[in-house]
């Protein structure tokens, strides 16, 4: 168990041999939506250069899952939520001594709100992500985190012009569509690396 102090508010946090079932489930949930689809221009980036890549191998289908995870990620965007902060919430096992209520999303993100509003900084959540994930004994959680990052590493120099030709070739539009306007944050999300296993997608425990 690891404390931390904010300015008011005092946290104990799982660490990833004390983490109970339901925690754990829970943070590997939001942990593999954070690879699939994200919820940051950076993520947003890395669904199109992924696209890209996959256009210039003639995989169509492919392409279009990268373009339509880049729409989720940016309408994750737009509705506040970030999978990664929620993992993080996961974590928490009392707040003053008080347990989480829920592992819902919108509860998770108030939790976040609420922290940040007392001190909590983007370093203090990632060094107590990263200590987790370090002393994890399931790989899962952190091969899915690092899969794609080199997509965005070395991006093409014609990487504008790499997609409005991508946009052409599969005919796809980035604009939220009807039949997503009442998608659960934090729903099942398609993603390459899902769909090279199997088309495994990220489900709520």
């Amino acid at each position: 168990m690891k404390k931390i102090k904010l300015n008011t508010l005092t946290l104990d946090l799982w660490d990833s041999m004390s983490m109970p079932a339901v925690a754990d489930n829970w943070f590997n949930y939001y942990l593999i939506n954070q690879s699939g689809t994200g919820s940051t221009i950076e993520d947003v980036r890395r669904h199109y250069s992924g696209a890209i890549l996959r256009l210039r191998s003639d995989d169509l289908a492919g392409a279009v899952i990268e373009l339509e995870n880049a729409d989720y990620t940016l309408q994750n965007m737009a509705m506040n939520f970030n999978p990664l902060h929620c993992a993080w919430a996961c974590l928490i096992a009392t707040i003053d001594s008080e347990p989480l209520k829920s592992y819902d999303h919108d509860y998770l993100m108030e939790i976040v709100e609420r922290c940040s509003a007392d001190g909590l900084t983007a370093a203090i959540l990632n060094e107590s992500l990263e200590d987790v994930k370090k002393n994890s004994n399931q790989s899962s959680s952190t091969s899915f985190l690092s899969t794609e990052s080199e997509w965005i590493d070395n991006p093409s120099p014609e990487w504008n012009e790499d997609v409005n030709t991508l946009l052409r070739r599969v005919n796809v539009s980035l604009t939220p569509k009807t039949k997503s306007a009442g998608r659960k944050k934090g729903g099942v999300h398609k993603s390459s690396t899902c769909r090279q296993t199997s088309n495994l997608h990220a489900r709520a425990p």
